[in-house]
C-alpha cells in the first residue's frame, strides 16, 4: 500500500504530460486542416471577387450549371472510396490499386456518359452549353484515382501540414491563371480553367508527398472497402443533391444570368458558414468516433455542452447578413444588383441553422445515418415544392427564403430526433436555442436603431461590429461559466487519443 501511495504522484503526473500530448497533437492537426481550409477558401473568395468585375453574370450561371453536374458527378467517381480507406485500421497497396482502379473506370464511364448526353443536359438545365462545359471539366479529375491512396494515407498518417501545402497551392496557382485567362481574352474558360488547374494541381501534390505503387492481388482483397464505400456514397450524393438542388431550380427558371447573380451570393454566404462548421465540427464532433461513454450522465453532459456552445456562435452570421444588405453600395453595381439582398437572407437562415449544426453530428456519430438521409430526403422535398410555388411570382427572392425556411425545417426534425437519441425531452433540448433567437433580436434592433439615426454607412459599420462585439462578450462570458470543465478536459482527452491512435478523424 505504501508502495503504491508512492507511485501515484508519478502516476498521476505522466498522465497528465501524455494528456497534454495527446491535446497538443490533435489541435496541432486541427490547426493546419483548418488553415488549409480558411487559407484556401480566402484566396478563392479574393479571385472570385477579381472575376466579377471582368465575367458578366451569365458566365457565371453557365458554370454554375456546369459545376452542378460535376459535383454530382465527382461524387460518383470518388465513390466514397476516400472515407473507405481512412476507415481501415491500415491501408495496403492493394486497397489504394483497387480504389484506383475503381475510380479510373468510373471516370470513364461518367464522362462517356456526359458527353453522349451533353445536349440531353443543357436542355435539361436550361442552360446553353452547360453539357459540353462539364464533359471538359471532368478533366480535372483525370489524376483523382492516383491521389485517392495518398490523400488517404496522408489523413491516416495526421500530416496536415502536407494537406494545407496542396491545397493553398493548388488554389492559388489556379486563381492565377483564371485571371490571367481573363486578362488575356479568354473569359468563358476562366472558370474551367481554375477548376480543371486546381483539381489536376492538387491531385499531383498529393501523390507527390505520398507516392505508391500498384500491386495486382485477389478481388477480395483489393476492393474490400467497397461495401462501406457504397453507403457513404449514397449519403454523400443525397448531401451533394441538397446542397445544389437550388441550383437546377433558379437554372430553369431564371436561365444563366439570374443563376449567375444567385450563385455569386450563395457562395459568398455560404462559404464562411461551411468553413466554421467544418472546423468546429472537427473540434467538438469529430467524425468516425462514437460519442458513446460508459456514463449516461456524463454523455448527456458532454453533447449538451458541445450543442449549446454552438448557439452563441450563430449570431457572428447576422452581424454579416446586416451588413451585406448594403454590400451592393460598397462593391456590386450594375448587372449584379440584387447580391446583397440575397446574401443578407441566406445568412439569417444560416446563423439560425447554425445553432442546430450539432444534431446531424451527433446522429452521424450514433450511425443512425437513415434518420440523417430522410431529413435530407425532407428538405429536398419542401424547397422544390415551395421555390416551384413562389419563384415565379416573386423571383430570386422567393428562392433564397424558400432555401432558408426547407433547411430550417430539416433541422427542427434532426432536432426531434436527436433529443430522442439523448433520451431527453424536446423542451430540455430546444430551451438553449432560445439564445441565438434572443442574441438576433437584439443586435437587429441594434442595427434598425443605428440605421436611422442618419449617419454614414461605414460609422454604422463601425457602430454596429461594436454592439455586435458587445454581446459577444456577453454570450462568451456566460456560455465560458457555465463550461462542466472537467468532463470537457476528459472528453477531448478520450477523442484525441482514439483520434490519433486509429489516424483517421476528419474530411
Amino acid at each position: 500500500m505504501a508502495v503504491a501511495r508512492a507511485w501515484w504522484p508519478l502516476e498521476s503526473a505522466l498522465r497528465r504530460r501524455r494528456d497534454a500530448e495527446v491535446i497538443t497533437g490533435y489541435y496541432k492537426s486541427v490547426g493546419w486542416n483548418s488553415l488549409a481550409q480558411f487559407g484556401g477558401q480566402a484566396i478563392n473568395l479574393g479571385v472570385l471577387l477579381v472575376l466579377t468585375t471582368e465575367l458578366s453574370p451569365g458566365v457565371f450561371g453557365t458554370f454554375a450549371a456546369t459545376l452542378f453536374i460535376v459535383a454530382l458527378s465527382g461524387t460518383l467517381i470518388e465513390f466514397g472510396l476516400l472515407s473507405g480507406l481512412i476507415y481501415q485500421d491500415s491501408i495496403s497497396r492493394l486497397q489504394k490499386t483497387g480504389a484506383a482502379l475503381l475510380s479510373s473506370a468510373l471516370l470513364l464511364v461518367v464522362w462517356c456518359g456526359i458527353g453522349l448526353g451533353a445536349d440531353v443536359l443543357s436542355a435539361w438545365m436550361k442552360v446553353e452549353g452547360a453539357g459540353q462545359l462539364a464533359q471538359l471539366t471532368l478533366l480535372g479529375f483525370a489524376l483523382v484515382p492516383l491521389s485517392i491512396g495518398a490523400d488517404a494515407q496522408i489523413r491516416k498518417n495526421n500530416q496536415y501540414r502536407q494537406l494545407a501545402i496542396a491545397n493553398i497551392s493548388s488554389v492559388l496557382l489556379s486563381g492565377m491563371v483564371a485571371i490571367g485567362c481573363v486578362y488575356s481574352g479568354y473569359t468563358t474558360w476562366a472558370l474551367v480553367a481554375q477548376f480543371v488547374v486546381h483539381n489536376l494541381t492538387r491531385s499531383c501534390l498529393l501523390f507527390a508527398q505520398a507516392p505508391w505503387v500498384p500491386k495486382f492481388g485477389g478481388l477480395g482483397a483489393m476492393f474490400s472497402t467497397l461495401r462501406y464505400s457504397a453507403k457513404t456514397t449514397v449519403s454523400n450524393a443525397q448531401t451533394q443533391l441538397s446542397e445544389s438542388v437550388d441550383t437546377l431550380i433558379v437554372s430553369r427558371l431564371f436561365g444563366a444570368d439570374g443563376l449567375g447573380i444567385y450563385a455569386i451570393a450563395l457562395r459568398l454566404a455560404s462559404y464562411p458558414l461551411n468553413k466554421i462548421k467544418h472546423i468546429i465540427g472537427m473540434i467538438l464532433f469529430p467524425a468516425f468516433v462514437s460519442v458513446r461513454d460508459s456514463n449516461a450522465a456524463l454523455m448527456n453532459q458532454s453533447v449538451e455542452v458541445r450543442l449549446n456552445s454552438l448557439c452563441w456562435v450563430s449570431p457572428l452570421f447576422v452581424a454579416i447578413a446586416v451588413f451585406s444588405a448594403h454590400i451592393e453600395t460598397l462593391y456590386f453595381h450594375g448587372q449584379w444588383q440584387g447580391v446583397g439582398e440575397l446574401i443578407s437572407i441566406m445568412c439569417v437562415g444560416f446563423a439560425i441553422e447554425m445553432a442546430f449544426f450539432g444534431q446531424p453530428q451527433l446522429l452521424q456519430a450514433r450511425g443512425l445515418l437513415n434518420q440523417l438521409n430522410a431529413a435530407i430526403a425532407f428538405q429536398i422535398v419542401v424547397f422544390f415544392m415551395l421555390a416551384q410555388a413562389l419563384a415565379p411570382q416573386f423571383g430570386l427572392t422567393a428562392v433564397a427564403y424558400a432555401l432558408v425556411l426547407s433547411r430550417l425545417g430539416q433541422c427542427a426534425y434532426l432536432a426531434v430526433v436527436a433529443s430522442r437519441t439523448l433520451n431527453l425531452s424536446p423542451v430540455r433540448f430546444m430551451a438553449p436555442l432560445a439564445r441565438p433567437f434572443v442574441t438576433t433580436l437584439s443586435l437587429g434592433l441594434c442595427g434598425v436603431v443605428l440605421w436611422h439615426m442618419d449617419i454614414s454607412l461605414s460609422a454604422f459599420s463601425v457602430a454596429f461590429m461594436l454592439a455586435a462585439t458587445l454581446v459577444y462578450a456577453i454570450q462568451a462570458y456566460w456560455f465560458c461559466r457555465a463550461l462542466p470543465k472537467a468532463a470537457i478536459s476528459r472528453y477531448i482527452v478520450s477523442v484525441a487519443s482514439a483520434l490519433l491512435r486509429r489516424g483517421h478523424g476528419y474530411e
